[in-house]
């Protein structure tokens, strides 16, 4: 099978303002970027309230450990630095923000078969109704610097949103894990206006 021509690099995000279009050209402003905002402002709700609450907790479990060795407000910022990190390696896309510089390290072979797994997990999970594969993977136009953009229509009701957004999160592990470029986010159903707590 012959390799795609790498495509051009253009950096993290595209933005009007030069200064802030600079920043984001370098592999740690765009890294800074994403811990700071983990691409919450592309989810949807259920998923964007699924990884704040992820922090709160993991604030308040580190903050009550670290409570004898930093006391004070200081404890409660570095319990909160601490679990955004590991949100953030856990339920972030560390390399697919790594992919707008940098080839993935990934074969047209090894992507491919890491696709078909994941869709062989998301079709046991009865909490996903719907999954649809965009980007350089539908349409065949994959390449050294191509993520894997998966969109997952989660079951309407607020059990299966909590499922569907753990699902996530252990596939973003487990990607960041292997080295692998996913882009995933759980969609709420279009059909109802609050179907997280129908």
């Amino acid at each position: 099978m012959s390799v795609p021509k790498p495509a051009k690099k253009h950096g993290y995000g595209r933005f009007s303002d030069q200064h802030l279009r600079r920043f984001l050209t370098h592999p740690s402003g765009a890294l800074f970027s994403h811990w700071c905002f983990q691409s919450i402002f592309y989810m949807h709700r259920t998923e964007r309230h699924f990884k704040l609450a992820l922090d709160g907790v993991l604030t308040l479990s580190l903050a009550a450990g670290l409570r004898g060795m930093i006391p004070g407000w200081q404890g409660w910022i570095m319990a909160w630095i601490i679990a955004h990190t590991i949100n953030v390696c856990c339920n972030g896309h560390v390399w697919g923000v790594l992919k707008h510089f940098y080839p993935t390290g990934q074969t047209a072979q090894s992507f491919d078969d890491y696709r078909i797994r994941l869709i062989n997990r998301i079709q046991q999970q009865s909490c996903i109704a719907e999954s649809v594969v965009i980007g350089s993977s539908a349409s065949h136009a994959w390449t050294v610097y191509s993520d894997l953009d998966i969109r997952l229509m989660r079951q309407a009701g607020w059990m299966n949103g909590l499922r569907a957004c753990w699902f996530a999160t252990k596939e973003r592990t487990r990607a960041c894990i292997q080295r692998f470029p996913l882009d995933l986010y759980i969609l709420d159903p279009t059909n109802e206006s609050d179907a997280m707590y129908s």
